[in-house]
């Protein structure tokens, strides 16, 4: 386990993403921050056993974890597009696209996908490296990972970013507690409430 955190730990310290300084800004290391942003909501989907396996889809859960990451560091009214990192991290040895049958050939050639459409039609998801999905459910490894997805950040932006962490883990704690109480909730109701017949002539 140590030796495959290591290993992969180089693999995330060192994402291909684009390095522009008049793009990006110092917030976020003077580069791309898509890529974080999805390994990121990806982990709290781990958490929340939204994504139980290394195959993963485009949801509307994991798009809507990531527009909160993006805009957690982002300028207001910017707008993130979960698709360009999830096709361009192919270019990383931990993500492998899944083209659907018969797209194969096509796939190969493709070097751009900027829409859930377009993917949609080509791929069925992605896998993620075993070890690392393995990684992401081990308590001490993912603190790591994360502190490494971090560190593309400055300061202030990695404060802010813990934040959404710990609010995305409890929001959803907070709507297990609601989903409970409505499957609890009819019964108690009616033991509190009983339901009268009415009277028969």
């Amino acid at each position: 386990m140590n030796t495959n955190l290591e290993l992969l730990s180089n693999s995330l310290n060192d994402l291909h993403t684009d390095k522009n300084k008049n793009k990006w800004m110092a917030s976020t290391g003077f580069r791309a921050p898509h890529k974080m942003f999805l390994l990121l909501a990806i982990m709290d989907l781990i958490d929340q056993r939204e994504v139980q396996s290394e195959f993963i889809e485009i949801s509307p859960e994991l798009l809507y974890v990531f527009d909160k990451y993006w805009a957690t560091v982002m300028p207001i009214g910017s707008r993130g597009n979960m698709v360009l990192p999830f096709f361009h991290m192919r270019s990383e040895n931990f993500w492998d696209l899944q083209p659907h049958a018969g797209k194969e050939n096509l796939a190969q050639v493709l070097r751009k996908c900027d829409s859930i459409k377009q993917f949609s039609e080509i791929y069925s998801g992605a896998l993620l490296n075993k070890d690392l999905f393995c990684l992401m459910l081990d308590t001490k490894a993912k603190i790591k990972i994360r502190g490494i997805l971090l560190s593309y950040f400055d300061e202030h932006s990695q404060y802010n970013l813990r934040s959404t962490t710990i609010n995305n883990k409890i929001a959803y704690e907070y709507s297990q507690k609601l989903f409970e109480y409505a499957k609890n909730e009819p019964a108690e109701a009616k033991e509190l409430h009983p339901i009268k017949k009415s009277n028969e002539n």
